[in-house]
């Protein structure tokens, strides 16, 4: 099973699944044009924002989206390499982060916790310098984010993919508990799944 059919397995995401078939679609134009106009064409970042509540599968979506873009040639490893915005405390965090991401995703959880300018101005030069062998994915409440990324122009002009994660529904849950159960090769009767509903 492909990445790609295992994002398009996963309960719900109708939204998310559209929005990400609409960047891997830009990507192969963008590829096309590179082809046809030469090397001085320079190709879109694929940096992106996913915003949304905790538990609402950002997480796994981005490793998915990394096995995806190796799949398709767009990156070269694909693995997902994690950070907090707590974590980027200086500029040598964050280029350790992305020399850790080389090839890969690099997904800042909570991005808004960056407070620092000059980190975040060292954050904008390493998306440029590694627009095209890293893919970074900041995440986080939607309403922090959009703060976040007001801040700085250089954050705006870069990152031009904004993924929106909404909130699963009472249905939505119900069948993620069914798979919980199933994986840890557990059964519930109907009353419970009804009462867990």
């Amino acid at each position: 099973e492909s990445s790609y059919d295992k994002l398009q397995s996963l309960v719900g995401l109708d939204l998310v699944k559209k929005q990400i078939d609409g960047i891997l679609a830009v990507d192969k134009i963008e590829k096309e044009r590179k082809r046809y106009l030469g090397k001085n064409y320079q190709t879109n970042t694929m940096h992106m924002v996913f915003a949304g509540n905790p538990g609402t599968a950002k997480t796994t979506v981005a490793k998915l989206f990394g096995e995806i873009a190796k799949e398709k040639e767009i990156l070269k490893s694909g693995a997902l390499v994690e950070r907090g915005g707590m974590d980027l405390v200086c500029v040598d965090k964050v280029r350790d982060a992305f020399k850790a991401a080389q090839g890969g995703v690099l997904f800042i959880d909570e991005a808004y916790s960056i407070f620092s300018g000059t980190v975040i101005t060292a954050l904008i030069q390493e998306m440029e310098n590694h627009r095209d062998d890293v893919i970074v994915i900041l995440a986080g409440y939607g309403d922090r984010m959009k703060h976040f990324i007001s801040r700085n122009e250089g954050l705006k002009s870069r990152i031009p993919y904004w993924v929106d994660f909404p909130d699963y529904n009472a249905d939505e849950l119900t069948e993620i508990f069914k798979l919980m159960l199933k994986e840890r090769g557990l059964y519930a009767d109907e009353s419970a799944i009804s009462e867990a509903h």
